[in-house]
């Protein structure tokens, strides 16, 4: 009889912090942008778009009560034997909430890619980097980018990252 008013007071006591609110949530789970697959989506007015699909990893560095600030890694996913479009982008996003609701988010990711060299190994004289910055919301994100390249001019685009439904 004890075991059963033990259990009925603990599933009252669950029921009451869920109904009005005051079930602790994961903090882990805060982020707009949690790890999961993602569309990424690169625009240009001279090379058109590209759209892959990618593999995004977020994890969270610091923790305060007002902002979450992240690292983020976004690498494609890859077929057997298929080239990489684009290479593993590594960044930063600070997400600023207000009573638990993100109000404010910003990302930004960079890439270092070393060209092929006429030996099939890398030419650290013809460097390109990428530097993507943009803003989060509703579990995406979207901004402008610009490449440097040591043997081109700066070249600029729009980028999009979109959550892949699941099912």
């Amino acid at each position: 009889m004890k075991h059963i008013i033990a259990f009925l007071l603990t599933v009252a006591l669950l029921s009451f912090s869920i109904v009005t609110g005051r079930a602790e949530q994961p903090t882990e789970q805060r982020t707009e942008l949690p790890s999961g697959t993602y569309y990424f989506s690169i625009t240009s007015k001279d090379q058109g778009e590209y759209k892959v699909s990618v593999r995004l990893t977020s994890k969270i560095r610091e923790k305060a009560s007002y902002f979450d600030d992240s690292d983020i890694v976004i690498e494609e996913i890859l077929a057997k034997d298929q080239i990489p479009l684009f290479g593993k982008f590594e960044g930063r996003t600070v997400e600023i909430y207000s009573e638990g609701k993100m109000i404010d988010g910003n990302i930004l990711l960079s890439m270092t890619k070393f060209m092929e060299g006429k030996g099939g190994g890398k030419d650290t004289s013809n460097i390109t980097t990428w530097h993507l910055t943009g803003h989060i919301s509703n579990h995406s994100a979207k901004g402008e980018g610009t490449i440097f390249s040591s043997h081109s001019k700066d070249h600029e685009f729009k980028w999009t990252l979109t959550n892949q439904p699941q099912g």
